[in-house]
């Protein structure tokens, strides 16, 4: 296959391997962006050039140099600056340099979300613990504490009295690279989100999806699954509410990940990212739907028109696999795989070093699963799962 296109990637990392390996195989010609290093991707790439993605200049150059009809990336905030720096300065597609801040910046988030009346919890700019105690006085516990300027679980605390606000406010400041945080009420309720992905304004499609949360310092997604059993119940909130983010923050011609919480019977927003998600979600939408999303997400991102199904065909589940042993693997064993799995990887080989799970980034693979019912899929994932054994040393 050959196609006259050319497609910058951002970053070769694992999230972005099977995108990078779809646009070669549609034929693109595949340019991928990183800082030297041991990134999986970049040996799929049909040419990788070193140079530092937070670089917008540096990056505009080689936009410019072969002469790029697009530019993605998949599953993290990080390049999103960079990409809205392209697309306002060489006419790309994809969401602005100020749609992107407003999207990676989780203060500006919440500020354009009041002022468009999209459901989210109160929340304060605090730049001190004595800031963060007076808004404990007005809301109560617990509450939430963020940095602003990450993702993936990073740099967040559920706090639930004056010990915790006291011990983590240290703690997560100084996963920030600024002079302030934000503090929220806690709403309780169910966790879930949303895929989605919007065209000159309008949303070409919405997927409701159910996650699996991992409870640590703060609650943090480590699978998701579809069809979500409220998501027909919830489908006018959830849809009334992405429009109100789209509008909030300015976001077109991108793939929106989308995370809410369900608190009594409406749904709430905890934050938006103009792209598509982490943690398998692009193969969650693609099992679902029987299509591949990938292809979907680099044919949109140079102006190939792209039609989505109007319905699902298949119960899918995914999940980032992880670890609570510590040390040095000295061996692994894992089990047949049934029909089931789509694809299953696990990072870590003999001699890799691996850590229990935190957030993330510690992640030691991943688990696709379709089939007919989301109930079995559950099964196999348990015996899955179980039958996985790293021993460490």
């Amino acid at each position: 296959m050959s196609n006259s296109k050319t497609i910058l990637i951002l970053g070769g990392g694992y999230y972005n391997v099977p995108l990078i390996k779809k646009s070669v195989e549609l034929g693109y010609y595949t340019l991928v962006c990183g800082i030297n290093g041991d990134y999986p991707g970049y040996q799929y790439a049909d040419k990788w050039i070193d140079v530092d993605i937070t670089n917008k200049d540096g990056v505009l150059e080689i936009v410019k140099k072969y002469n790029v009809n697009g530019v993605i990336s998949t599953g993290s905030d990080f390049v999103l600056p960079t990409i809205g720096y392209l697309v306002d300065n060489y006419g790309l597609i994809g969401p602005t340099e100020q749609a992107a801040f407003l999207s990676t910046n989780k203060y500006a988030m919440k500020q354009s979300f009041l002022k468009h009346n999209v459901r989210t919890a109160p929340y304060k700019k605090v730049s001190s613990f004595g800031e963060a105690c007076c808004f404990v006085v007005d809301y109560g516990y617990p509450v939430v504490l963020k940095v602003v300027d990450a993702c993936g679980g990073r740099g967040i605390a559920i706090i639930h009295n004056e010990n915790e606000l006291q011990k983590y406010y240290e703690i997560v400041e100084k996963e920030t690279k600024l002079d302030y945080l934000i503090i929220e009420k806690f709403i309780k309720g169910e966790e879930f989100g949303a895929q989605a992905y919007v065209r000159n304004g309008e949303l070409t499609f919405v997927m409701p999806h159910g996650d699996i949360v991992y409870h640590g310092l703060t609650d943090v997604p480590i699978g998701h699954y579809a069809p979500y059993e409220r998501a027909d119940e919830l489908k006018n909130d959830i849809e009334e509410q992405l429009t109100l983010c789209v509008k909030a923050l300015g976001i077109d011609n991108t793939a929106i990940n989308a995370d809410f919480i369900l608190s009594s019977g409406k749904v709430f927003v905890l934050e938006i990212g103009a792209r598509a998600g982490a943690t398998c979600l692009p193969e969650l939408v693609s099992c679902h739907y029987d299509v591949d999303y990938y292809e979907y997400l680099l044919r949109m991102s140079v102006g190939e028109e792209m039609m989505f199904p109007e319905k699902p065909k298949y119960a899918s589940f995914v999940e980032t696999l992880q670890t609570q042993q510590n040390g040095i693997v000295k061996e692994i064993k894992i089990l047949v795989m049934p029909k089931e799995v789509q694809s299953f990887n696990l990072y870590p080989k003999v001699g890799d070093v691996v850590r229990p799970f935190r957030n993330a980034y510690d992640r030691i693979g991943t688990l696709v699963m379709r089939g007919e019912k989301l109930s079995e899929l559950r099964t196999i994932r348990g015996r899955i799962v179980k039958g996985i054994k790293i021993s460490t040393k």
